[in-house]
């Protein structure tokens, strides 16, 4: 509707406003802090989600669907050694999801991924692939029995395909050989998720 398109777009608009004035300010400092950085950095997610609710609800009919910003559910903290990963506080995460359940009582929602805040509330990111691992969290979250992860190539594969040219897809992955791969750098998901 026209009004749902209005309603996306004033809200992209005054996102942009705020994040010229934000890049403007970390132009003129020539600097910016980890945490400006993690706010810059997760517009991307809000947009595409926002726009994606949009679209559905355009779709959707009389069926009510919410849109769910993860930053408003999910508390990360950073975990002591690597500074750039971030481990959810799962209490604090379900308590704060609790409250928007009952506030929001839809059964289809979409939610950003990479997206969440730090202890003291300050909006920040999960990192590299931190979408899937926000997907694992809202599945642990939600007691969901299944959790799928599309993404663009076929699996996990025997080596990196821009290496090894006879690379394959892996039939079988324990999760112990799928945490091995991910610590040590294999990017087909994040390591927690």
């Amino acid at each position: 509707s026209i009004q749902a398109r209005g309603t996306v777009l004033a809200g992209l608009t005054a996102n942009m406003k705020d994040l010229r004035d934000l890049l403007r300010a970390c132009w003129i400092a020539r600097s910016a802090s980890p945490r400006v950085r993690d706010l810059i950095e997760g517009h991307g997610e809000l947009w595409s989600a926002q726009i994606l609710w949009a679209v559905l609800r355009e779709k959707a009919g009389k069926r009510p669907i919410s849109w769910l910003d993860a930053r408003d559910i999910l508390v990360a903290r950073p975990t002591e050694g690597r500074s750039n990963r971030k481990v959810i506080d799962f209490n604090a995460s379900r308590r704060n999801l609790t409250d928007w359940i009952k506030s929001n009582p839809v059964n289809f929602v979409v939610a950003t991924g990479f997206v969440c805040q730090d202890p003291e509330g300050v909006p920040s990111t999960l990192g590299r692939n931190g979408s899937d691992y926000s997907a694992a969290s809202f599945a642990n979250l939600l007691c969901a029995q299944e959790l799928q992860i599309w993404t663009d190539v076929s699996g996990v594969m025997s080596a990196d395909p821009g290496i090894v040219r006879d690379a394959r897809p892996l039939e079988r992955l324990s999760y112990m050989e799928a945490l091995e791969l991910a610590n040590f750098g294999a990017r087909m998901f994040h390591p927690r998720t």
